[in-house]
């Protein structure tokens, strides 16, 4: 905390000359009015377009234009400009996503266990999920940010409005409209060093005809890793140790063709077709392919870096028909979590149908109900990827499908001018599972005048049914003659979160707008592997190990400042910060025969976290921009701490500062040169992954 102070007083020292670059946009900084700088509409808290500070429940938004001249290159960076949310980079481009926390609760788990499988992603409310073993591959997305609209962020349970898994909250990611008569093109080319990197994306799209308007985009990513050395978990006798990476399992990586300097690479394509028949009839449909290669923090005993890959199509159709609203979308596609798996594969397939239908009923003036339904349905097989070469087989051994049914209600009611109080609730029943899941949220807003609107809210959410959960049959080997024996368990109770939250949006100033929101919330039903015993086999010991939910509960108190400031029409601050206190009580190592529950500090969670950015547009062609994010220290803990004594979890304080300088060179052409982490802190942000130093980066961008 101390060096994290320490390298707050310098970025203080920098503050004067702000840079970070972006790319070109539509609309320029220059050109935007006050009033559209300080309220931004949003989608996601109600699921109906409000301006943010009417908004039920604490989210934040960040815009296209906020993200180009902030310099961000990805989609998880750009979430480093909400606050509530926790970003670590694990390896150059690959990225750990929480909000608010609850990351690694369980303390002693091995390296899956740590994802987050607690915040649900959608894509233009279309859920982009991984339901084998939950949570999200970022680097499978389909879209970059050439797509990207905005992307708003809900902090707090969110099941009622759009399903299982949203624990912690929701991002949901809007995509660009090509409803109009000119020609868009948006599009970037950035190359950075060291690490060498090469990100590039475009998106074309325009109204066709009146009622018709379609859009194509794509994008590639190639980026190396920053760190030459690989860590080694400790096995026996031998203590864990770094190797350079060029020498790990040498053999195995030059056989497969993967390339140990690689750290991400990802392509995408889009498409984009609008149909408008009238003021109260619509449709959308958008349809795409990726195909990503990782080195990443995701499923291995050897090492905390996982070789993965995966490609995947989708196609998704919504409409709407007065208040009626549908949406219908497919998903297939293939991952392999573990290239370099031995004796047993990682690989299966998938697919997923999904429809919705909600429908906005007007009963008066005061009073809207929005019923809905959800019907969901997935497919994961392994049976295709067993052979000889994988004689201990695969994850689940079978073809294996989860159905989920669910019907929702929502009530928004305006009891006075200035109060509105809304109610929903969610029921939930899995195929595999005779208990129904009713997820609810009650919430009220008051606006006092033109300048002061207060929140309350209060809710529980449930995480889904996973098909590591419910249907894992693995047999992974540990060491010599001894096996991990994996099942499934289709009785496990399911996460929940309980939240109670208030908070106040306020306008200051013309200028100055403040989000102060104080929350605390609880953690329950945290599943995880249990030993439940051992067996001896002709082919080695069994270990034995199902998924369980764990007797402790996670406590979190906690508040979060946002601060937007223009003190003139050519700049724009906005500082951010959270601090929170997070405890585990009844706990105890979950695999400990002798199990005694006691109260600790979580201390996979930053106490204290924020950011923020700082703009200056001096000329209608010049932009100026700093952005940083700060964590304080925190202590990931790993599985293999309880018999090695080490240090790579304890990770200190850290605050990166970016800087970027833009020029336009024509309308549309734009110049931008810049740098992240501008100090060069080498600490790691997670459990033994890499040193993320200093990149400079520049490019050129395109916009009409």
């Amino acid at each position: 905390m101390r060096k994290l102070v320490k390298t707050s007083v310098v970025a203080a020292l920098l503050l004067g000359s702000m840079p970070v670059w972006g790319q070109g946009t539509e609309k320029d900084l220059y050109d935007l009015s006050l009033e559209e700088l300080m309220n931004l509409s949003v989608v996601s808290a109600s699921k109906q377009e409000e301006r943010l500070r009417d908004a039920p429940v604490a989210i934040y938004a960040v815009s296209r234009e906020e993200i180009i001249k902030a310099g961000a290159l990805s989609i998880p960076e750009a979430l480093r400009l909400v606050p509530g949310v926790i970003v670590r980079e694990t390896t150059n481009g690959n990225y750990d996503v929480h909000l608010r926390g609850f990351d690694n609760t369980a303390r002693y788990t091995t390296t899956p266990d740590k994802a987050n499988s607690l915040t649900l992603v959608m894509i233009n409310n279309r859920p982009v999920f991984n339901y084998n073993i939950g949570g999200t591959f970022w680097e499978s997305l389909p879209i970059d940010l050439s797509d990207v609209e905005r992307i708003e962020v809900v902090l707090g349970p969110s099941a009622p409005l759009f399903g299982p898994n949203a624990v912690t909250g929701v991002i949901n990611i809007i995509t660009r409209s090509y409803q109009q008569q000119e020609l868009l093109v948006s599009g970037q080319l950035v190359s950075t060093f060291p690490g060498t990197s090469a990100i590039g994306s475009l998106a074309i799209g325009k109204s066709v005809t009146e009622r018709l308007s379609l859009g194509l985009s794509g994008n590639f990513q190639q980026r190396q890793r920053l760190d030459d050395e690989q860590y080694i978990f400790g096995q026996g006798e031998v203590p864990p140790f770094y190797v350079s990476s060029q020498e790990f399992r040498k053999a195995e990586v030059e056989k497969k063709g993967l390339d140990p300097e690689a750290s991400l690479r990802r392509q995408g394509v889009n498409g984009y077709a609008t149909y408008v028949l009238s003021d109260k009839v619509e449709l959308d449909f958008s349809g795409g392919w990726q195909s990503s290669q990782a080195q990443k923090v995701l499923f291995t005993s050897v090492t905390p870096l996982t070789y993965s890959e995966s490609s995947s199509l989708y196609g998704n159709l919504s409409g709407k028909v007065h208040g009626l609203s549908m949406r219908l979308s497919y998903l297939q596609g293939e991952d392999e979590l573990h290239k370099l798996s031995e004796y047993y594969t990682t690989a299966y397939t998938y697919n997923l149908l999904e429809a919705t239908a909600e429908y906005d009923l007007r009963l008066s003036s005061k009073l809207r109900l929005r019923p809905a339904l959800n019907y969901q349905t997935t497919t994961y097989s392994d049976l295709d990827k067993i052979s000889d070469a994988t004689p201990l087989g695969g994850l689940m051994n079978a073809e294996q499908s989860l159905t989920l049914a669910a019907a929702s209600l929502r009530a928004d009611y305006t009891l006075l001018p200035g109060l509105r109080l809304i109610g929903s609730a969610r029921m939930d029943k899995f195929d595999v599972r005779d208990d129904l899941y009713t997820s609810y949220q009650v919430a009220a807003t008051y606006a006092l005048g033109d300048h002061w609107t207060f929140r309350a809210v209060h809710g529980i959410s449930y995480s889904g049914m996973f098909y590591n959960y419910a249907f894992i049959d693995a047999t992974i080997p540990v060491s010599q003659n001894a096996y991990y024996r994996l099942t499934g368990n289709q009785e496990v109770d399911l996460t929940h979160n309980t939240l109670s939250e208030v908070g106040a949006r306020v306008q200051l100033r013309e200028n100055l707008q403040a989000d102060l929101t104080l929350f605390t919330q609880k953690l329950e039903d945290v599943i995880g592997l249990k030993n439940t015993g051992m067996q001896t086999t002709p082919m080695g010991v069994l270990l034995l190990h199902e998924y369980q939910a764990m007797p402790y509960t996670v406590h979190q108190n906690g508040a979060t400042l946002a601060l937007k400031w223009m003190p003139g029409k050519q700049w724009q601050l906005q500082p951010f910060v959270s601090v929170q206190r997070s405890e585990l009580r009844n706990f105890d190592y979950h695999n400990n025969p002798n199990y005694t529950g006691k109260t600790v500090k979580h201390e996979s969670t930053p106490a204290i976290y924020g950011g923020w950015t700082v703009n200056y547009a001096p000329a209608a062609r010049f932009n100026l921009n700093t952005s940083a994010y700060f964590m304080s220290r925190q202590h990931i803990h790993h599985q293999q701490d309880l018999t090695y004594a080490n240090s790579e979890g304890e990770l200190e304080g850290r605050l990166l500062i970016n800087a970027r300088a833009s020029y336009r060179l024509i309308d549309k052409l734009s110049l931008q040169i810049g740098a992240k982490n501008l100090l060069d802190q080498q600490e790691r942000e997670h459990y033994a992954t890499d040193r993320m130093g200093r990149q400079i980066f520049g490019g050129i961008s395109y916009n009409l």
